[in-house]
């Protein structure tokens, strides 16, 4: 007698939790290439809309990365089932990304890192992300 399983990746379900929390998620990941390094770069990039000044007297409408999410990337100190790191972009942003990551670290039981990189959220420029 044969029996399946089906569970859902941790992307998926940080995936879930952050899109849950009002986040814009936009999954990444990739390796190194290399055959014998085991590194692997997994995690998100969190967007936000914000209302911007255009010419005068309109506004339009700007899409801005304010958080990368690394759930595994050695060059950060992430790690799948032990430590996430979060980059801030926008000092403003970290409060927000330090709630998330109270929760976060409650549901998945390991610890997460929050950095400010810069001290502004910066703009997407060209194609918006598809989500």
């Amino acid at each position: 007698m044969s029996r399946v399983t089906v569970t859902e990746s941790i992307v998926v379900r940080v995936g879930k939790v952050l899109r849950d929390k009002g986040f814009r998620p936009l999954h990444f990941s990739g390796g190194s290439g290399d055959e014998e390094s085991k590194d692997v770069l997994l995690g998100f990039h969190l967007y936000e809309e914000r209302k911007v000044p255009f010419l005068f007297f309109f506004n339009t409408t700007e899409t801005f990365t304010i958080a990368s999410l690394f759930l595994s990337c050695s060059k950060v100190g992430a790690e799948t089932k032990k430590n996430w790191v979060f980059h801030v972009f926008g000092r403003d942003n970290v409060e927000k990304i330090k709630e998330i990551s109270e929760d976060l670290s409650k549901m998945f039981k390991l610890n997460i890192h929050v950095r400010l990189e810069r001290e502004k959220a910066h703009m997407v420029v060209g194609a918006t992300p598809e989500f």
